[in-house]
């Protein structure tokens, strides 16, 4: 009996058990390495741009530690070459209600070394697409309000104007993590050491007019847009000297690692009814691929959504080297519709974070189908190697489309960078 009292009063007296229910009356110790912490603007090198251009800005971070969680691309739209007044019932919007997403065609991230840090090409179909596969529907109707964007499936009336007439801009922020793999680390919250971000050079492609506008409400026309005063918001540390020196010390014996994920496109155009398309790229973990077809002449008419397909698929699966996903084919829409669900674990979450792809838009204007890798989406680096002995390839079968169509295929996957004091290097 003496002796259950005593670990009774052992345990009672723990910290650890008293903090666990609200019993630890000790002010907490700071734990904060950071003496300092701000927003900083990285200015593009022009402050306009036009369709087509490349907007360039070089990061003069210095010594500060960045949170990429926390940066944005800020910049104004205009649309230019109006004819008749903008109003709620004559005006234009965002192809798909993409939102300024649509204007980004590409993005490039270069070290101060020169290595390659990121690449997406079609990225605005990348993030139109993943997004509505990864995000609920208070994402669209809230926080994509910042660039513009919106659901889907909302009538041309109800979507975002897109810009503004003449002189008059329209200012969007579009989070960096959403348009690079860069700024959303495998590690939620790893802050970016000085040695990968500062230096770097950020290329941003901008989209050919006919693909980033859609169709009108009214019959209001323009020809073009213009970005004006863009910039990247990052949200800098300064750390405390001590912290500096252990972090300086690392840097130079082994390297600061910073894992993030990254993607690699392909498309490929086609009319058959048979597919077979390999994605060329070896990486050591594979996460997950998705195709969206999009009828070509679809993909540059300001007068159609350019970032939504509705082709159906008869039958698809994935396959890399021997294994496929699923192992037999997916032949139903509904059966493709919850195949693709999982790879964003959307099943598991479904209660309370479900995607806002609805079974009914997915089966009429967004027929994505993907492939889930992972052996546990619950686990970091779990995915599956992709080289030439294990070739990753599309197997599909579709209806006639009578028309070309570009089949856009997205593989994403872990990249590792090691940051040094003078250099970068970056694994795959």
């Amino acid at each position: 009996m003496d002796f259950e009292v005593t670990s009774e009063n052992k345990l009672a007296e723990n910290p650890e058990v008293q903090s666990k229910n609200g019993l630890l009356y000790v002010l907490p110790q700071s734990l904060s390495s950071s003496v300092n912490k701000t927003f900083i603007r990285q200015q593009a090198q022009r402050s306009g741009y036009t369709p087509g251009q490349t907007m360039v800005f070089d990061m003069n971070t210095g010594s500060r530690y960045i949170d990429p969680e926390n940066c944005a691309l800020v910049f104004g739209l205009a649309l230019t070459g109006a004819t008749g007044a903008q109003s709620p019932t004559n005006h234009r919007t965002f192809s798909s209600n993409a939102g300024a997403i649509a204007c980004i065609e590409e993005i490039r991230i270069h070290a101060k070394s020169g290595v390659e840090l990121d690449r997406i090409q079609e990225c605005n179909q990348y993030v139109f697409t993943r997004s509505q596969l990864r995000e609920n529907s208070d994402y669209f109707t809230k926080y994509a309000s910042m660039w513009g964007g919106g659901l889907i499936n909302a009538t041309t009336a109800n979507r975002p104007l897109l810009g503004q007439l003449g002189a008059t801009s329209q200012t969007y922020a579009i989070p960096m993590g959403l348009i690079s793999g860069l700024f959303n680390p495998t590690v939620k919250g790893m802050k970016m050491p000085p040695g990968l971000l500062s230096g770097a050079r950020i290329e941003i492609v901008l989209e050919e007019f006919g693909r980033v506008i859609g169709p009108a409400e009214g019959t209001m026309t323009v020809n073009g847009y213009a970005v004006t005063d863009p910039y990247i918001h990052c949200l800098s540390h300064e750390l405390s000297d001590n912290s500096q020196a252990v972090l300086n010390e690392e840097s130079v014996e082994n390297g600061l690692e910073y894992t993030y994920t990254r993607c690699f496109s392909t498309m490929e155009a086609s009319d058959s009814t048979s597919l077979n398309i390999q994605v060329k790229k070896a990486v050591s973990q594979g996460l997950r691929a998705f195709t969206i077809p999009i009828i070509q002449t679809n993909s540059v008419d300001e007068d159609e959504d350019s970032f939504s397909g509705a082709l159906t698929y008869t039958s698809f699966n994935y396959r890399i080297g021997s294994s496929f996903y699923p192992q037999q084919k997916a032949d139903s829409a509904v059966e493709s519709y919850y195949i693709t669900q999982n790879l964003y674990n959307k099943h598991a979450v479904s209660g309370w974070y479900s995607s806002a792809l609805d079974f009914d838009t997915y089966a009429a204007v967004q027929g994505v189908i993907g492939g889930d890798f992972e052996s546990d989406q619950r686990l970091n680096l779990s995915g599956t190697p992709i080289n030439n002995s294990n070739t990753l390839s599309l197997n599909a079968t579709v209806p006639a489309p009578g028309a070309l169509v570009n089949y856009y295929v997205f593989l994403e996957y872990v990249a590792v960078s090691r940051s040094y004091l003078t250099n970068v290097e970056v694994k795959l």
